[in-house]
């Protein structure tokens, strides 16, 4: 299910911890699922680790992702915003592979989507 592009940003922070919380509820679970979707991500990136990847090709009219330690900012194409506190295994998901914890989920040089 997409979002309409006109999204306001209580609905897009409600869509966006819906999306999160399918993907389990341990770092082990989510780099099992994003593996899954093969979703690949850079390490130290906000913009473009596997959670932010994940998050734009879940929800089309999401344009930009952040993921920095706790917290997720989502800007659609409409030019809605939205903040909210990452759970904290995706806190640690992100963590883990920043240090080299999931390498099969490390970005091939042709793409990160």
């Amino acid at each position: 299910m997409s979002l309409a592009p006109d999204l306001r940003s209580d609905d897009l922070t409600d869509r966006i911890a819906d999306l999160i919380a399918r993907l389990g509820d341990t770092p082990d679970a989510i780099a099992y699922r994003l593996a899954e979707a093969r979703i690949t991500g850079n390490r130290a990136d906000a913009g473009c680790c596997p959670i932010a990847n994940y998050l734009r090709r879940a929800e089309p009219c999401i344009e930009l992702v952040d993921v920095c330690g706790d917290a997720i900012d989502v800007w659609t194409t409409a030019g809605e915003h939205a903040w909210l506190r990452a759970p904290d295994e995706i806190e640690e998901f992100v963590s883990l592979f920043d240090t080299e914890r999931y390498p099969h989920l490390y970005a091939r040089p042709e793409g990160t989507r």
